[in-house]
C-alpha cells in the first residue's frame, strides 16, 4: 500500500508531519485515496527530502529541478493518489517566507509559492 510506505519513510526518519485528506470529482466518479503530508524544512537534513523522494520514484528529470528549488522551500509536501489508472505521487515545495517577505517589502512582482512534481 503506497500510503503505508510513504508514512514509513516518515517515521523512519522521526519527522514530524500534518497530514490532509482529499477527495477528487472526475468524470462522475469520486477519487477518495488522496492525501498530502507536509514536513516542515527547518532543522532537516536537505538530503532527508531528496532521498524521500527517490525512494518514492521521482523521475530524475523531476529529482533535479526539486533538489534545485529545496534551499528555498519552507515546507516539503509528498502526496499519493489512487488516479483511477493507477497511483500518482506528488512532491510539492512551498515558499511562504520568500512571499511574505515579497509583501511585506511592498513588492508588486510575481513570486512562485508552490512547485509541484507529479509521477
Amino acid at each position: 500500500m503506497p500510503e503505508k510506505s510513504l508514512l514509513e519513510l516518515l517515521h523512519s526518519r522521526g519527522l514530524r508531519y500534518r497530514r490532509e485528506d482529499s477527495f477528487k470529482l472526475v468524470s462522475s466518479r469520486l477519487l477518495a485515496d488522496r492525501f498530502l503530508i507536509a514536513v516542515r524544512v527547518a532543522g532537516v537534513a536537505p538530503q532527508t527530502f531528496g532521498e524521500m523522494a527517490v525512494e518514492l520514484g521521482i523521475p530524475d528529470k523531476l529529482k533535479a529541478m526539486f533538489l534545485k528549488h529545496l534551499p528555498d522551500a519552507d515546507t516539503v509536501g509528498y502526496g499519493i493518489e489512487d488516479g483511477g489508472d493507477g497511483i500518482i505521487h506528488k512532491a510539492y515545495l512551498e515558499f511562504w517566507q520568500k512571499v511574505r517577505h515579497e509583501v511585506l517589502a511592498g513588492s508588486r512582482e510575481q513570486v512562485l509559492m508552490y512547485l509541484g512534481f507529479k509521477w
